[in-house]
Formats: C-alpha cells, sequence, structure tokens
C-alpha cells in the first residue's frame, strides 16, 4: 500500500481504497476467498495434528516445543477469530440500517482501521492521560519539542496539550503516525478515550464496597453518597472542603502523612479491578485471557495509570452522577486533580524514587504473578 498523503483535512478513508488492488474479485464485483481463507483449514489441520496424542518415547523437549507450535498456532487462530467478529459486527451494523449494497473488502479494511484507532484512545486514557480534547487533532510530525519530565509542561493549558501531543507520537506506534494527520482520526481516538472511562468506572462501581471497606448499598445506583458520613470523611478535609488531598489517597484516611500520600493499596485495587477484571479481586479468581492488562500487553506501571486509580476514588465515593472536568453536584475540579496527580507520579519516575518502585512492586505482584496465565 503507497504511504498514506499528509493533505490538509484528508480523510484517512482514502487510504484505504488501495486495498481493493490487493484483493481478488470475482466478475460480478464481489470479493472471492483470499489466501488467508483457504488456509484456515489447514491451520486447523496443523494444530491437530501438533496436539495429537504423543508417542510413547517422546521427550519432554519435543513436548515443550510441540506445546509451543500448538500456542502460536491458537494464538494466530485467535486473532483471525476476532477479525471475524469485528467484520461480523459491521455486517449486522450495515443490515439494522437497512442498508442493501453489499460490503467491500474496502469497508472492511476501514471498519477494522477505525476499531484500532478507537482501541489506541482506550489505552492511551487509562496508561497516560484520562481526558483528550478532539481540537488537538489532526497531529502532524514533528511533534512539539517539549520535556515530558518538566513541571513546566504544567503551567498553562497550551503546554498540557503539547505535553499530550508529543506523548501520542511516542505511543502511536511510528508505522501509524500518518493516521493521526486525518481529520476523522480525532474523533474515533476521542471515542475510545471517553468509552474506557466509563468501563473503568463501572468496573470499580461493582466491587467498590470491597475496596473501600464500606456498605455495599452506598453503590448502588441513584444512593445519595454526598450526604453519606462514611463516604464523606474519606473526600473532604477537617474544614468540610474537598481537596486534592482527599484522605482516601493515604494509607490511613484518619492519619494523613504527606510522605504517604499515592502510597495506599486501595489504588492498587482500583486498578486491578479496571485492568483485569472485577473478579480478580476475589483471593480464589481464576486468570482469564481477554483482561485490558493482557490484550494491551502491560509490563509496568505509568504514572498515568496512579492519576486514573486516584480520580476514580474520589469520583466513587463523591456522589457525581458522570465523570467530566468538574463534578455536576461537588464541583470538584477532577481534570486538574488528575493533572496534579501526574505531576507527582512522574516526579517520583524521573527521580528515581523509592515511592514509585515500591508502588509498581505491589503492582507488579498483584498483576502477574497471582494473575499469570
Amino acid at each position: 500500500m503507497p504511504p498514506i498523503q499528509r493533505n490538509q483535512g484528508e480523510d484517512f478513508t482514502q487510504a484505504i481504497n488501495d486495498v481493493d488492488s490487493d484483493s481478488t474479485c470475482n466478475s460480478d464485483g464481489t470479493d472471492s476467498l483470499s489466501d488467508s481463507d483457504l488456509d484456515d483449514d489447514a491451520d486447523l489441520m496443523r494444530i491437530r495434528d501438533t496436539i495429537a496424542a504423543p508417542t510413547a518415547n517422546m521427550s519432554t523437549q519435543d513436548l515443550r516445543k510441540a506445546l509451543e507450535i500448538a500456542q502460536k498456532l491458537l494464538f494466530d487462530m485467535r486473532g483471525k477469530y476476532r477479525e471475524s467478529l469485528k467484520k461480523i459486527a459491521l455486517l449486522e451494523a450495515t443490515v439494522s440500517k437497512g442498508r442493501k449494497t453489499k460490503l467491500t473488502k474496502k469497508d472492511l479494511a476501514l471498519a477494522a482501521k477505525e476499531d484500532s484507532i478507537r482501541n489506541f484512545g482506550r489505552k492511551f486514557s487509562i496508561t497516560h492521560c484520562l481526558w483528550v480534547e478532539t481540537s488537538i487533532f489532526p497531529l502532524r510530525e514533528p511533534p512539539p519539542r517539549i520535556d515530558l519530565s518538566s513541571k513546566e509542561r504544567w503551567l498553562s493549558p497550551l503546554s498540557i496539550q503539547d505535553g499530550i501531543k508529543a506523548e501520542l507520537f511516542q505511543f502511536i506506534p511510528p508505522a501509524d503516525h500518518n493516521m493521526m494527520a486525518h481529520k476523522n482520526f480525532g474523533s474515533h481516538f476521542v471515542k475510545g478515550v471517553n468509552n474506557v472511562r466509563a468501563e473503568m468506572l463501572s468496573d470499580v462501581k461493582s466491587c467498590a464496597a470491597a475496596i473501600f471497606g464500606l456498605d455495599a448499598k452506598f453503590f448502588i445506583r441513584g444512593y445519595a453518597r454526598d450526604t453519606e458520613p462514611s463516604c464523606k470523611s474519606l473526600l473532604l478535609n477537617p474544614q468540610g472542603q474537598y481537596t486534592k488531598f482527599a484522605p482516601i489517597l493515604f494509607p490511613r484516611p484518619d492519619h494523613l502523612l504527606r510522605d504517604q500520600f499515592l502510597k495506599t493499596a486501595k489504588l492498587v485495587y482500583i486498578l486491578k479491578a479496571s485492568l483485569f477484571g472485577r473478579s480478580s479481586l476475589a483471593a480464589n479468581a481464576v486468570p482469564t485471557p481477554k483482561t485490558k492488562a493482557k490484550i494491551w500487553e502491560l509490563r509496568a506501571v505509568t504514572p498515568g495509570l496512579i492519576a486514573a486509580a486516584a480520580i476514580v476514588a474520589i469520583f466513587v465515593l463523591s456522589g457525581d452522577k458522570e465523570l467530566v472536568e468538574v463534578g455536576d453536584k461537588s464541583r470538584i475540579p477532577y481534570k486538574d486533580y488528575h493533572n496534579y496527580y501526574l505531576t507527582i507520579a512522574v516526579d517520583w519516575r524521573c527521580l528515581g524514587r523509592r515511592s514509585l518502585h515500591l508502588f509498581q512492586q505491589l503492582l507488579v505482584f498483584h498483576f502477574f504473578c497471582r494473575n499469570s496465565p
């Protein structure tokens, strides 16, 4: 496929046009089976042969090698299965809209590209920044020249936006940088950002009673948590005001020590529920393969993860209806708090402080030891 052009406002659907030239079409214009389609049966036969009953004299080394081959084949088949599900979803959406024209491979390739962009947004939201404005797109190289570890990055809305832009160029694979220059990249990316934020809140709310040690009825839909003393005591300072130093963000909410800020296991549990599913908090939880942490191949704690967990902790206890930049009832400036927590966590990482190291050790224990397949 030739390089995607970077003209102002160009729709990346134009870049999909060449897909048709790579596919085989019948005389009636319908798509014919590709080589990969024809190879599916062969893949299944190879898997069957690989996992066949071993011979009596088969060595441990040969068994391990056969297992590795079978795992790789199954992983490849799983990828094809996921792509098929995406195609099915597109077909169902087309039928529901009453569309009668046949879908081409270009349509399917476009749907896959849009899904890929939304997935970028989902991962970036949790690992880097909960809020991304559509207005920063489209993005074109070179990225803004800004020190992502400096405090100057957080001095103004413009410098914050430049920091997000620079992070996006580091986060999006270089092969996909050209996609960011197209006019509809931003809408799909931000849709992924917003969707995963809602998912994170849903996962945490469902097990909030266990995380915070409170009565489960407090987290029933419509319950007035903003008037519940048990919830308010975890958010308000002695003067009855909301501050970024909410007691819930300390290991001992009744005894706040500045050097213990953000070092509570409750943030670990929030991330565990968000990245490994709500059932992962159970002592006898069975590892599952379709968790965000495994799909995204997360192997390290980022400042964004810590900031996201802190914001979710405050929001779930607040009684606000929707996680937006400023709470509708509490008037908590969530986005400003989020940026502040990011500065703290980035500072830990840049200075090599033991704080982030201990936080990561605890997360690694919960994530990658107890949840390994």
